[in-house]
């Protein structure tokens, strides 16, 4: 539900050029491969514009926070590209910032069809979110999906297991480091 477009260009101007660099080497390992999509794209009105004037041109180069001398700064730096705080900060329908004092706090709603909503879960280190919640938890519950596995649309979730559970645990564990430092919000449901 809402403008943003498909490609997060918003989150990814903070990805790393190293990071980018990275992916851009691992992209060119993969073989080619016919998508069966052509080159030229239509795009209607007003999304046409969108597309020409929302990705910003950045204005010097992007450094992730040294990860030996500063690892609560690039554990926010990872919260910040896996997209953590877009999506488990609530905000109102097409806006990019979330409300005030709700960082990482969850309860956003996301539709998923007609007549599904799933409402990410709180991150702060409050007893609604993660305050219950070990260490060895938060990284069991990456570790879980480490072999893909087949799901029902019902226990289908917005969080995308698969992916996230190729983080490292060293990133994992910088993770939860970082939203262990979050003031607690306690946990509320956003109205739809």
């Amino acid at each position: 539900r809402g403008l943003f477009p498909i490609m997060p260009y918003f989150i990814y101007r903070h990805l790393s050029d190293e990071d980018v660099q990275a992916v851009v080497a691992y992209l060119r390992t993969l073989p080619p491969a016919d998508s069966g999509i052509k080159p030229e794209r239509q795009i209607e009105f007003p999304l046409n514009l969108l597309v020409r004037l929302w990705p910003e041109p950045l204005a010097a180069p992007v450094v992730a926070p040294d990860r030996r001398k500063d690892r609560l700064a690039y554990g926010e730096y990872l919260a910040r590209i896996a997209r953590c705080e877009f999506c488990h900060t609530p905000r109102e329908p097409n806006a990019m910032e979330g409300f005030e004092g709700r960082r990482f706090a969850g309860g956003m709603p996301f539709h998923l069809g007609k007549e599904r909503v799933m409402y990410p879960m709180n991150l702060t280190p409050h007893a609604s979110g993660l305050g219950g919640w070990t260490r060895e938890q938060f990284v069991a519950r990456f570790r879980a999906h480490a072999t893909p596995q087949t799901v029902t649309p019902a226990q289908n979730t917005l969080m995308n297991w698969n992916a996230f559970a190729g983080l490292t645990d060293e990133d994992v564990n910088l993770l939860w480091d970082f939203f262990m430092t979050l003031p607690p919000v306690p946990y509320r449901q956003e109205p739809i």
